[in-house]
Order: structure tokens, then C-alpha cells, then sequence
């Protein structure tokens, strides 16, 4: 493989990254305006976030927004962002948490990116016991 090719590479995982980016965003945008378009309101303890889109504006739960934040760090199902944005909120209402810990399989996999994201280490449950010296 000649340094073209390899440039070109490149240049195709760029443009790749660059249309994912994209097609988070459009999802975004149309999913605030669906909620808009339901006139609901939300009642949320931890406040809520104003979403500010072109001829769109409403209100979510600060989670909602956060899971959105989320969104554009790490790729996850939408209950996914939801929990991960739930664990940061949860982090940064009570810094004493200690550690995020889950069963689910597709978390531990990204522990390492997760961790960043919460501000707390990923743990399974056998791990937290583990760590707790409860075995």
C-alpha cells in the first residue's frame, strides 16, 4: 500500500465519522421537534434544559438534554444515554458515589469510555463485590 492509498483511507474514515456526526445530529433535531410537536410537560426535580433548534424551541429534563450531550461521545441505544446521563447527574448531585454498576454487557465492554463519561468507574456486580471485599 502506497501513502496515496493510505491518505485515502484516511480521508474515507474522516468522511465516514463525519456523515455518523451528521446523521446524530438530524436525529437529534427531529427527535426535539417531535417532542415539541406533542406539547408535553415535563416535571423533573434536577431542573430542566431549554433546546434551542431552528423554528423549534421546548423544554426536556435535564437528563433528557445530557443524554444528548452523551450522544455525540459514546454510541449507545437511546435507554442507554438515558442511564449513562442518569449516572452522571447522580455522580455530580452527590460526589460520593462510587462506581457505576451494571450487568449490562455492552457497559462493560466501554467501561473505559463510560468511566470518563460518569466520572466513576464501570464495575459488573462481580467486580463491585470483589472490590468491597464482600466474596
Amino acid at each position: 500500500m502506497d501513502s496515496r492509498e493510505v491518505s485515502e483511507g484516511k480521508e474515507q474514515g474522516e468522511r465516514a465519522k463525519d456523515e455518523i456526526a451528521r446523521g446524530r445530529t438530524v436525529f437529534v433535531i427531529k427527535t426535539i421537534q417531535k417532542l415539541a410537536s406533542l406539547n408535553v410537560n415535563f416535571v423533573q426535580i434536577s431542573g430542566d434544559a431549554r433546546f434551542l433548534v431552528p423554528e423549534v424551541e421546548t423544554s426536556v429534563p435535564a437528563i433528557f438534554d445530557e443524554a444528548v450531550l452523551v450522544s455525540f461521545l459514546i454510541s449507545l441505544r437511546t435507554f442507554d444515554l438515558m442511564h449513562v446521563a442518569a449516572a452522571k447527574h447522580a455522580k455530580l448531585a452527590d460526589g460520593r458515589l462510587g462506581a457505576f454498576v451494571t450487568g449490562d454487557t455492552d457497559f462493560i465492554h466501554k467501561k473505559q469510555e463510560l468511566s470518563k463519561i460518569t466520572g466513576m468507574p464501570v464495575l459488573s456486580p462481580k467486580e463491585y463485590v470483589l472490590a468491597m471485599g464482600l466474596s
